[in-house]
């Protein structure tokens, strides 16, 4: 089978590259594949084809990173219909940025979706709210990939099923048209053994005995991702002896105010981003991540896989694999502080819940393995290829 891929960054950080390349590692090993992307992690198996677009340093140097995502959403955009031809391959999956016909589209997210949730919620107040809009090119850029590439292919592949339910609710599409495959988990990379190798090491260069709790909260939008309300958590736990450790980059301004409000100075750890993230789940007691909107989180598998119990908002996509009270916990309503601070409590005063859920985390995380994943990928591939024939 002839199989091309296109997305803008071919590399294992962030979900849709990850996503594109573990796919990619496991079918060039009996397909022919082909990789259309303006950045890539080299691979001798596969076929790799350059996409030019406009990426600026001074505009990433002055922090206006929306501003050069939207020239690298649109130039990729229009350099990629003129170079990927669909008629060249069995199958063409593309992972959004894409305006011309495809087979498979992944919906990582559904762009429409999240904007309505923005605007709803009134985050930031009006000029949020603009800069949320369509009146914002990058989102006008990202709205009409997502439109093209959900009408113009044979199969949409939803990470979740909150993203189809959006997807034929904004869109229109017939449910049959959409595929429900989560992203997968590496269970090599995040292990329960990690903890004996890092947690120490980790936990002596943060000042941390380990009798003392903590929490881990990976994310690259700080307050999207809930961390506002971890701090309400823990000002009205008021335990000395729990400690958070936020992983991921974004401006800490504002983070870092109410952190000085609340007198947490010495309990947050700040370590910005990291390749590997691994060693400080193994550091780490719990992992939470009460999100306003998360069409999957990796980081929810991955922390499952590391064997920790994960508290998280009932709608996040990885949610779906969850059973809450068993290997995870779900909020109800990410709002409720007195219920996130309730659960951190819970789980901070009982080892053995904690060691208890991590276990059964672990043995789900491992139904998720990105082998796994991709035998229902390749199967889908099949089925379309079949179509195709008749």
């Amino acid at each position: 089978m002839k199989i091309a891929y296109v997305v803008r960054h071919y590399h294992k950080d962030g979900g849709i590259s990850r996503y594109t390349a573990e796919l990619a590692e496991r079918f060039c090993r009996e397909h022919e594949v082909h990789v259309y992307t303006s950045s890539w992690l080299e691979n001798k198996n596969v076929t790799f084809h350059e996409v030019p677009i406009m990426s600026f340093d001074a505009l990433k140097n002055r922090k206006k990173h929306a501003w050069n995502v939207a020239f690298e959403v649109y130039s990729f955009m229009k350099a990629s219909e003129k170079i990927v031809k669909k008629k060249d391959y069995d199958i063409l999956h593309v992972q959004g940025d894409f305006v011309g016909d495809c087979d498979v589209y992944t919906a990582h997210s559904c762009h429409k979706a999240w904007l309505e949730i923005v605007n709803k919620e009134n985050l930031g107040g009006a000029l949020e709210r603009l800069k949320k809009s369509v009146y914002n090119p990058l989102h006008h850029f990202i709205l009409k990939a997502e439109k093209n590439c959900i009408m113009n292919t044979r199969r949409v592949i939803a990470i979740s099923n909150g993203i189809k339910e959006e997807i034929t609710r904004l869109y229109g599409v017939e449910d049959k048209k959409v595929k429900v495959i989560p992203n997968g988990v590496n269970i090599e990379q995040f292990n329960m053994a990690q903890r004996k190798l890092y947690r120490k090491e980790i936990r002596t260069q943060l000042g941390l005995g380990d009798d003392e709790i903590l929490l881990i909260f990976p994310a690259h939008e700080f307050i999207r991702k809930g961390i506002l309300k971890i701090l309400d958590a823990m000002n009205s736990l008021k335990n000395k002896r729990l400690h958070l450790l936020v992983v991921g980059r974004d401006d800490q301004t504002r983070v870092r105010d109410v952190i000085e409000h609340y007198q947490l100075e010495s309990n947050i750890h700040f370590i910005g981003e990291t390749s590997t993230i691994e060693k400080y789940y193994a550091a780490s007691d719990i992992m939470v991540l009460p999100t306003l909107y998360e069409p999957f989180g990796l980081v929810i598998t991955e922390a499952m896989a590391s064997a920790l119990p994960v508290i998280t908002n009932k709608s996040a996509g990885a949610a779906e694999l969850i059973e809450n009270g068993t290997d995870g916990v779900l909020l109800e309503d990410i709002k409720d502080t007195r219920e996130l601070a309730s659960q951190i409590e819970s789980l901070a005063n009982n080892s053995a819940k904690r060691e208890q859920m991590g276990v059964q985390a672990r043995i789900t995380a491992e139904r998720y393995n990105w082998d796994a994943i991709a035998q229902r990928t390749m199967n889908l591939y099949n089925e379309i290829l079949t179509s195709k024939r008749y």
